[in-house]
């Protein structure tokens, strides 16, 4: 019979179809939010059957949630669900009742309520877990767990083919200033999903027989007829919610999250109360407008077709029962095409050639594909209702259920030993736990995943697994192990940045300074520290690569107040923080606080140096912690006098310059070796001076050996390299060597641009100055105006307008358009 519930005048197929007459259009994306006003407020009730024991933790508790109503005709309807609530204390030795088992049903489209297979510590049975977290009662998850224990409770335990729940209840914390809870349901066991069998099977090409999906069609059939009897749709049918379950040999459908009970007989009444009154309403049924649930691939194309002018999709009407009959023909076809991709071209092609069809004649068929054509007809009027899918399949069912275990030991076996998605499957069981309150349990999950990262040397999750941890434990209180797994984690996250920085990969190592002083900030309480001030430190020398020099200086003002404060203020670590602070003022071209900043570290090294160097001679020479602090104190001052002899230059003192800076290059090579970046450094700060004095080929040759120091150690792509190569440049500009000149400059054009630096760099800005005077010398002008037109253009954005580079660029710039 043709099925015509959605037109204007409705047949009466036993008071069903009154309930989905035509409604407004709404946008399709608003439905699918979670959000989305499907449940009222939830009342506690305080009546008698709120019953709790003196002698234990729990007490029975009735929740009132009401619904929003049907139509604009209807009243605010409400279900009453009673559960238990567990008070729980957050003690460690507590125990809860469930070994949980290391399979876990993974569903990417519900990942915060996995489900977890357990045992019953007591008696040895299997069970299916699934916790659902809460923060407060009008909470949508909550008030979605409740109507689902409403739903699983009408259905009971007296079907074969629908899940059964077996037990509820609401864990709760004691402390009332933590509000967080879970919903704990306790459901029928489930060996496997129909998704993990079908992707299994098509791995192996393991094809189900023709008889074996008879089978499984007709058992699933039935139980959808079952939920039409009980005035229960479904809507989110799919390979993850239909269950095989090897103890009754069955495939079962589960997933009640998005079902919902329709009070059909009540609705009918409504509309012929009104008719007989002489009322001719078209009624609109509000409760479509949130009725779409589920997963939109699955959808059926009453719902998708519609798009409006916007081209959003919008849905007016659509029959609930109808839609899940369409979704589970999507899962048999699945089952015959071996396919749980939607992204297959051929599954999408079979689908809509499905859809296009002309309904072919009703009635039993041996073969489950003229079936599956009556309920994946585009066509809603044409399709198969619930009830005639059952009787339609009913032959399908055979005597010899069908056998799935051996298919699921094998599973089973290939996911322990080749260790599919077993990080995320003990994350998934370390969550499970820690909803659970069972502590120990958690922090030894959370220790196999960390153990895990380790060992495939995977710093970044590791870091990510201990500020878990961390954060676990200021939970519930332990605030000494806290501390302990935040300062692992930022020694991770700062070794991490360290790696970033070094592939000049700068935004990135940014990041991860970021986390590690986050994390060295919440293990001391929010106060300050030294290993805080240090990431600070960090964080300068990262902006001051980026160019950001404000910045930089910024962070290293609030390191070099905390060391000060933590360390004294006559302490190496001090003296450390104020010359780097008066390098970043040098390179904003405030000289006099450059000077007062190196002048007051060098004082606190000198000091240090004698002292260690006096005591030194009267102790043994293995003294060796007594030699490290002298070579630190040697080698602080060493960083001071090359700061000073920067400054010295930069100020026009060449002869103290470069005395100062020869003895911090002595001290360097001394203690450091040949090869070390510093000790580069030092040389390309003398090559400085002597550009400065005009002995370009002396300036050349120490760039050049600094750039050999600098490749060897960062490669030929960093910031730092292109520094050089822009010192090279420059005196090969000199040296009139023209050609070499533009290459370097071009070289080191190219690594700045694809570093993280971008155009916004003072590096940047010199290379095109640089490079703009070279062809200002070599008569092209035009070229040459650009080049200095870009270079003033950056240096406005990164330093002030007085500063020295800006206005010797400036005046080149002049000089052209003069």
């Amino acid at each position: 019979m043709g099925n015509q519930c959605c037109g204007n005048q409705p047949i009466n197929r036993d008071a069903n179809e009154q309930a989905f007459s035509q409604a407004i259009p709404v946008r399709l994306q608003q439905k699918l939010k979670p959000e989305s006003q499907r449940f009222h407020q939830v009342l506690i009730s305080s009546g008698e059957n709120d019953k709790k024991d003196i002698f234990s933790n729990e007490r029975q508790q009735d929740f009132i949630l009401n619904l929003k109503p049907y139509s604009h005709l209807a009243t605010n309807d409400s279900v009453v669900v009673s559960i238990r609530v567990v008070c729980h204390d957050y003690s460690y030795k507590d125990e809860l009742d469930w070994y949980i088992d290391e399979s876990v049903i993974i569903d990417p489209n519900c990942f915060e309520t996995s489900l977890m297979r357990v045992i019953d510590k007591k008696t040895g049975n299997k069970y299916t877990l699934r916790v659902i977290n809460f923060n407060d009662y009008e909470d949508y998850e909550f008030k979605q767990a409740l109507y689902q224990i409403y739903i699983m409770q009408l259905i009971g335990n007296k079907y074969k083919n629908l899940i059964s729940l077996h037990d509820c209840y609401i864990l709760e914390n004691e402390d009332k200033e933590y509000s967080k809870g879970s919903i704990i349901l306790l459901m029928e066991y489930c060996d496997s999903t129909l998704h993990e069998i079908i992707s299994f099977r098509k791995f192996h090409n393991w094809q189900w027989t023709s008889d074996e999906i008879r089978h499984v069609f007709g058992e699933l059939a039935q139980a959808l007829g079952q939920l039409e009897q009980l005035n229960i749709t479904h809507r989110d049918l799919r390979p993850h919610n239909i269950w095989y379950c090897s103890l009754s040999k069955t495939y079962k459908i589960g997933g009640f999250e998005e079902a919902k009970f329709i009070k059909k007989a009540q609705t009918l009444h409504n509309q012929l109360s009104l008719n007989n009154l002489g009322i001719n309403i078209q009624q609109e049924n509000e409760e479509l407008l949130n009725t779409i649930r589920g997963v939109p691939d699955y959808l059926p194309p009453e719902i998708q077709k519609y798009v409006d002018a916007s081209g959003a999709q919008t849905v007016g009407r659509y029959n609930p029962f109808l839609s899940d009959v369409y979704q589970l023909g999507l899962n048999i076809l699945m089952m015959d095409q071996l396919e749980v991709n939607f992204e297959s071209t051929e599954l999408r092609n079979v689908v809509r050639k499905l859809n296009n069809q002309r309904a072919g004649s009703r009635g039993t068929s041996n073969d489950y594909h003229d079936v599956l054509k009556l309920m994946l007809v585009g066509d809603e009027s044409s399709r198969l209702t619930p009830a005639e899918l059952s009787l339609f399949t009913k032959s399908y069912l055979s005597e010899i259920p069908i056998n799935e275990d051996n298919l699921v030991e094998s599973m089973k076996y290939k996911k322990k030993y080749a260790g599919i998605e077993s990080t995320k499957v003990y994350q998934l069981i370390a969550v499970a736990y820690y909803d659970l309150f069972e502590w120990e349990k958690w922090l030894e999950k959370m220790e196999e995943i960390l153990v895990s990262y380790e060992n495939d040397k995977d710093d970044f999750h590791a870091a990510e697994v201990l500020f878990d941890i961390a954060n676990g434990f200021i939970d519930i209180n332990n605030l000494t192990s806290a501390q302990d797994y935040f300062m692992k984690a930022s020694i991770l996250y700062n070794e991490i940045g360290h790696q970033l920085r070094e592939q000049n990969k700068l935004n990135e190592a940014l990041d991860n300074y970021e986390r590690a002083l986050d994390c060295v900030r919440k293990a001391h309480n929010g106060d300050d520290s030294y290993e805080g001030a240090l990431l600070l430190e960090n964080l300068s020398n990262g902006y001051r690569l980026q160019g950001n020099l404000a910045r930089a200086r910024s962070f290293l003002e609030e390191a070099c107040r905390i060391t000060e404060q933590e360390k004294g203020s006559d302490s190496l670590e001090f003296a450390k923080m104020s010359i780097n602070l008066g390098k970043v003022h040098s390179l904003l071209g405030d000289y006099k606080h450059a000077l007062k900043r190196v002048k007051k570290g060098l004082r606190i090294t000198e000091g240090h140096a004698s002292g260690n160097q006096n005591l030194q001679q009267s102790m043994l020479s293995y003294n060796n912690q007594n030699q490290q602090l002298q070579n630190q104190a040697l080698l602080l001052k060493a960083q001071g006098l090359t700061m000073l002899g920067e400054i010295q230059r930069l100020k026009g003192s060449l002869g103290k310059a470069k005395k100062n800076i020869e003895e911090a290059l002595s001290i360097r090579e001394k203690l450091q070796g040949s090869g070390n970046l510093e000790v580069a450094s030092t040389i390309e700060v003398l090559g400085n001076v002597y550009f400065e004095m005009e002995d370009y080929h002396q300036a050349k040759s120490s760039y050049e050996k600094a750039l050999v120091i600098k490749k060897s150690k960062l490669g030929e792509n960093h910031v730092e390299v292109a520094l050089t190569l822009n010192n090279i440049g420059n005196s090969c500009k000199h040296l009139e060597e023209y050609d070499k000149s533009q290459k370097f400059f071009a070289d080191a054009l190219v690594i700045l641009k694809q570093s993280q630096s971008g155009d916004d760099h003072p590096l940047v800005a010199t290379t095109y100055g640089n490079l703009g005077i070279l062809l200002k010398q070599i008569g092209n002008i035009q070229s040459a105006q650009q080049c200095l037109t870009k270079c003033i253009q950056i240096l406005d954005k990164t330093l002030p307008k007085n500063h020295p580079d800006s206005l010797f660029y400036r005046e080149q710039l002049q000089e052209i358009q003069q």
